[in-house]
């Protein structure tokens, strides 16, 4: 599949293959959907950061936690330093995130992502749907809560629950009217 985006690496522009860059082997950036907010350029961040083989653990909130909700690989729920030994082990097992893909946001410290972690084999991709909370100075992630790739019922209903539980009762009862009359 072939899409056009920006390499992480190397940044050259246009036609990268979805999973490597040909001229450095980089992972490439997938183009944006239009959908954007504060969560989705600290995710890009992130994802910048990932692809080099670090953890930008200055991008995580002391009270971080990782909400793994997947039915195959689900790891449970991590605390902020267990989060950061499970990435150094992807990281050593040749996992680099390659895919991020905004699907959905909700104010400017919620968003949905579909996402990918490919392994240095080539073959071996881990998919997923990730919801990702904000602190309240949107400068670090405070949550994040991953669901099968097809799970969207479940993914964008917990979107919709981080955000409206972020918001005074009167709002919230508004919104989520609103919100259930929207088509996913």
């Amino acid at each position: 599949m072939s899409t056009s985006g920006s390499c992480l690496s190397c940044g050259r522009d246009a036609g990268l293959d979805e999973a490597f860059c040909p001229r450095c082997s980089g992972y490439p950036r997938l183009p944006r959907t239009g959908v954007e907010n504060a969560a989705t350029h600290l995710n890009d961040l992130l994802l910048a950061a990932w692809s080099d083989g670090r953890h930008p653990i200055e991008l995580f909130d002391p009270g971080f936690v990782r909400d793994d909700r997947r039915s195959i690989v689900g790891m449970g729920t991590h605390e902020a330093s267990d989060y950061h030994d499970v990435m150094q082990q992807v990281f050593e097992l040749g996992g680099r995130p390659v895919k991020n893909s905004p699907l959905a946001v909700r104010g400017e410290r919620f968003s949905l992502t579909r996402g990918a972690i490919r392994y240095d084999d080539g073959r071996s991709v881990s998919e997923y749907l990730v919801v990702q909370v904000l602190d309240a100075s949107h400068e670090r992630v405070l949550r994040f809560i991953l669901f099968d790739p097809d799970d969207f019922e479940a993914a964008y209903a917990e979107l919709d629950a981080q955000w409206l539980g972020s918001l005074p009762d009167d709002e919230a009862a508004a919104r989520r009217d609103r919100l259930s009359g929207q088509p996913r």
